[in-house]
């Protein structure tokens, strides 16, 4: 309930007992304090609304139209308490419901009006053109689909539409880019995302001209570049202070065996993304599994190919991995043999905490990937998208060291076939990978953070972790098989 401002009119209409006006403290010292007025319907029922009129100090007229404005609010609000309508401030939910309600009769009637040869008369709320079928489709569409499925969630259910300012705002943005075009198998360009800050604009132009909110929040449009807000990619030497840091984290045999794993895993996801360059996953639908796994060998043994099926945005194509996952494979496995994990999801949990099943997917590193991001300044608050590390940064690493390969490596891949490998189109494969970053040096891409060696081996410890790299058949191989043999390879010599 907004508190009336010290030292400013605070009085009940001399006809109308029931109703109060005065001028609410916004808090904000400086700012323009609005008229308000307070209306009581017995039964300790009362509403409040903002007149949408600063408040000017000792000025006669600007206390006149607070008067008139204040009277127009309690004559509507009157009729609808006396026809059992509800009071109540409105929260996001009930206004664009209320809104899509509104605009779907208008659409009605002005399709009548069509029909019977009159001219349509219900005009939209920026008066230059009519409520239409296609207008209609539109708005309730992301109403529906991009605005209250976050706009329903918990947090807002007692919140008035009032309260909603520009970082609200900011974040459902964020939420509707990072998670909602993923659920809804879609990629929406600039333009698409525009068109939805149009709509909720009309929203609260809706709210506005029902005197529920005093202003309406900015909501700041998409350039038309991609590039310009891309994801920036990792570099090398951000990579390797990544990796090292990981390493450093599940090596750490005082830290507890549940945070050395996830720590572990953690590293060997980030491996994956930049050995694969598959989008970061963040549902069971899309979560890696065994079976999405296809590697072929050469007659000599050797690794021809490595594909992973993958069903993202509505799109089933298969990546292509670097040679070197193959030993992150390997790894991967130790681990579900190591921690006894019976799963089809190849990043899955390894114990079973409160709500969280043992061998169910792990579909966030949200909390180790904030940390590294923190340590490394990396993610600096209030820092603009395109100057913030994600692990769509990885997937961009894979990019640019793929398009780089010469045509008569055998490892080579035209860019058409990498698109489809990334799930993504060629002009975009080469307009966010290639001319974002096209100065890039080429060797700092040629570095995998797994080097294949036939003559060493990984030793790992109890918990499925890798320790060291040793010679194969060597001293150190041997005595760590006679004292983990069921996590070393077996020498040829023993």
């Amino acid at each position: 309930m907004p508190k009336a401002l010290k030292d400013a009119p605070n009085y009940k209409h001399p006809n109308y007992r029931n109703l109060t006006l005065f001028v609410g403290d916004d808090g904000e010292r400086g700012a323009n304090h609005y008229w308000r007025c307070r209306i009581g319907f017995g039964q300790k029922k009362e509403a409040v609304r903002t007149l949408k009129l600063p408040y000017i100090p000792n000025d006669a007229a600007n206390a006149a139209e607070a008067d008139r404005r204040a009277l127009e609010v309690y004559f509507q609000l009157t009729k609808r308490f006396e026809q059992g309508f509800s009071i109540a401030r409105k929260n996001f939910d009930t206004v664009a419901r209320t809104f899509l309600e509104r605009i779907t009769e208008q659409t009605k009637a002005n399709k009548l009006a069509v029909q019977s040869g009159a001219q349509p008369y219900h005009r939209t709320l920026s008066g230059k053109s009519f409520w239409n079928a296609k207008e209609l489709e539109l708005f309730d569409y992301v109403i529906n689909e991009v605005l209250l499925p976050y706009f329903t969630q918990e947090a807002f259910f007692s919140r008035g539409i009032e309260t909603y300012n520009t970082r609200e705002l900011r974040r459902w943005n964020e939420w509707r880019i990072e998670t909602r075009q993923r659920e809804l198998g879609k990629r929406w360009s600039p333009s698409t995302l525009n068109r939805q800050n149009r709509v909720l604009r009309t929203i609260f132009r809706f709210a506005l001209n029902e005197a529920f909110i005093d202003n309406i929040p900015e909501i700041q449009n998409f350039k038309s570049d991609l590039t310009e807000r891309s994801r920036p990619e990792m570099t090398q030497e951000q990579y390797d202070q990544l990796m090292s840091y990981l390493e450093e984290r599940y090596r750490d045999e005082s830290k507890p065996a549940r945070v050395r794993v996830y720590q572990r895993f953690f590293y060997l996801w980030c491996a994956t993304l930049d050995a694969t360059g598959i989008r970061p996953f963040k549902s069971a639908e899309n979560a890696m599994k065994w079976d999405d796994i296809e590697t072929v060998f050469t007659d000599d043994g050797d690794i021809q190919s490595i594909t992973i099926k993958r069903d993202e945005k509505s799109h089933i194509y298969e990546a292509v991995a670097d040679e070197h996952w193959y030993d992150i494979y390997q790894d991967l496995k130790m681990l579900h043999k190591a921690w006894e994990i019976d799963s089809p999801y190849v990043f899955a949990h390894p114990l079973s905490m409160g709500k969280i099943i043992k061998g169910a997917p792990i579909l966030s590193y949200k909390r180790q990937w904030n940390g590294a991001t923190k340590k490394f300044g990396w993610a600096e608050k209030g820092a603009a998208q395109k100057d913030r590390l994600s692990p769509y940064s990885i997937r961009h690493r894979y990019a640019r060291r793929r398009l780089q390969v010469d045509p008569s490596d055998p490892h080579y891949i035209p860019t058409i076939k990498l698109a489809q490998s990334m799930g993504t189109s060629p002009d975009l494969l080469h307009r966010l990978y290639v001319e974002k970053n096209s100065k890039q040096d080429w060797s700092e891409l040629t570095y995998a953070g797994y080097k294949r060696n036939p003559n060493s081996i990984r030793v790992y410890d109890d918990l499925g972790n890798v320790l060291a790299y040793v010679s194969r058949n060597s001293d150190e191989h041997r005595a760590w098989y006679t004292k983990h043999p069921q996590f070393t390879e077996q020498p040829t010599n023993v």
